[in-house]
């Protein structure tokens, strides 16, 4: 790997990391908000809450499919693209 692949590979798991780690401390303070959100609201709102929840989960997962299926449909153009661009004699 050259010099320039290393430093944007350990750019990479740099980001990874502190986007996990911004993820890690929003978490937490879900937790915190939900848990004194639970001394204050009705019991009565915990069917509705459960509903949300699943509509929340069927929109998150439809955007992870959405974003897969992008992702694929990109890597698959950048390595026809690539090829493409490669010596003729690689195109056979």
């Amino acid at each position: 790997m050259t010099d320039y692949q290393e430093i944007l590979a350990q750019a990479e798991e740099q980001l990874f990391a502190n986007i996990k780690q911004a993820q890690e401390l929003n978490l937490a303070a879900v937790g915190v908000i939900r848990s004194l959100a639970q001394l204050t609201a009705p019991t009565s709102t915990e069917g509705v809450a459960s509903q949300a929840t699943a509509q929340a989960t069927d929109a998150v997962n439809r955007s992870v499919e959405f974003t897969t299926k992008l992702m694929q449909l990109q890597s698959e153009y950048a390595t026809r693209l690539l090829a493409e661009l490669g010596p003729a004699a690689d195109k056979g």
